[in-house]
């Protein structure tokens, strides 16, 4: 006999408050099946993106990977035989080739140090980013980065959109529907803005005053939430402007790859000429001392 949003309530590692409020409102209201129809929308908005994001990131990687691999495979077996070569011959190594010998020698020795610091590396951005302090400025850091932030703050502004309007639209009180919002947005800034922003609702002051006065919120998504405000239809705005934050996050991430993926190239390009020049160089003295 228990309720459904009270049963999927103990579950909170499964389930949002997001979902368990639109469970809720669909079980008040008697319409469980749009509640949860809005709750598969939403969800698959969301995984939309994010897949578009991992999709195109695959490319990128693989190259990264290659690249890394490649070092390491010159920079231990080739270089090194290379070297020793010109030297029995008497000959001056060359300072990029020098370079490269004591790259070599860094790996061969100390592989494992390298190892231990790429993995407490990572360790230790994790555990910054769990505390949410440090993932502040973590977060403000990386929206410094121009193609970055412009990505970030359109999916926000999408995440805003779809849930205060899917919320809204299955009956959903205001101030509990920001205070959803709030948890939904996953940028600290942000989340932090909206205990300003309800504070400020609850005083009476309309909900795109207070988003404008945070200074976080894009014009377009403060504008369509004041027309949909005065016209009484806030849902039916804010879905549109969703699907408008959500198309745009898919054409930001494609371009933002689409430039990734030359300068990865250009990249690889440059540490394999770097390598190759480690070798020729010490090759053309080698033959003049021949001569």
């Amino acid at each position: 006999g228990t309720p459904l949003s009270t049963a999927m309530a103990a579950y909170p590692k499964c389930f949002s408050p997001f979902v368990l409020n639109m469970v809720e409102m669909g079980e008040v209201n008697g319409r469980l099946d749009v509640a949860f129809e809005r709750v598969a929308t939403v969800t698959e908005k969301e995984l939309k993106v994010s897949g578009k994001a991992k999709s195109a990131l695959i490319y990128p990687i693989i190259l990264l990977a290659l690249a890394v691999a490649m070092t390491i495979f010159l920079s231990v077996k080739v270089v090194p035989t290379f070297a020793q070569l010109f030297i029995d011959f008497g000959g001056e190594l060359p300072g990029i080739t020098k370079v490269m010998m004591g790259i070599s020698d860094f790996l061969q020795g100390y592989w494992h140090v390298l190892i231990l610091g790429i993995i407490a590396l990572i360790v230790l951005i994790k555990v910054l980013w769990s505390k949410r302090n440090c993932r502040k400025y973590m977060e403000r850091a990386l929206r410094k980065v121009p193609v970055y932030k412009s990505i970030c703050i359109s999916k926000i502004m999408g995440k805003y959109a779809r849930v205060v309007s899917s919320m809204l639209d299955s009956g959903v009180s205001v101030i509990k529907t920001l205070s959803v919002t709030k948890g939904s947005l996953q940028n600290v800034d942000y989340e932090d803005s909206f205990n300003t922003v309800i504070s400020e609702v609850k005083t009476g002051i309309p909900i795109h005053q207070a988003l404008d006065n945070t200074g976080l919120f894009t014009p377009l998504a403060v504008s369509m939430t004041k027309i949909g405000e005065e016209s009484g239809k806030i849902s039916e705005l804010l879905a549109n402007t969703a699907e408008f934050y959500e198309e745009e996050t898919e054409r930001k991430i494609a371009s933002a790859m689409t430039l990734l993926e030359p300068i990865m190239t250009i990249v690889l390009g440059v540490i394999v000429a770097f390598i190759v020049a480690s070798i020729i160089l010490p090759m053309f003295d080698m033959y003049s001392i021949i001569g």
